[in-house]
């Protein structure tokens, strides 16, 4: 038996129903409605985490561009003081 609720597609087939229940996953008389919802919990837990993933992400960029532009700007002086040397040496 396939119950198709919102995007949620749901397949409660007894034997799996059965299986879900013998591991531990869903308790006894557990209907797809209520599965439905521990779904509908799971996709907004989800929503959560991937945009607080996505914030990490976002904050781990601009430490690496703020370390590469400090990067840069050594790279900068220490080139301009090489040439400054190499000028005074000539």
């Amino acid at each position: 038996m396939v119950h198709e609720t919102g995007s949620v597609m749901e397949t409660c087939v007894r034997v799996g129903e059965d299986a879900w229940q013998s591991r531990g996953w869903v308790r006894r008389g557990t209907s797809c409605g209520t599965l439905e919802s521990h779904l509908g919990t799971l996709d907004e837990q989800t929503r959560e985490w991937t945009l607080k993933l996505l914030e990490i992400e976002m904050e781990a960029q601009d430490k690496l561009d703020r370390q590469e532009q400090g990067f840069r700007q050594a790279f900068e002086q220490e080139k301009g003081k090489l040439i400054e040397e190499s000028s005074i040496m000539n």
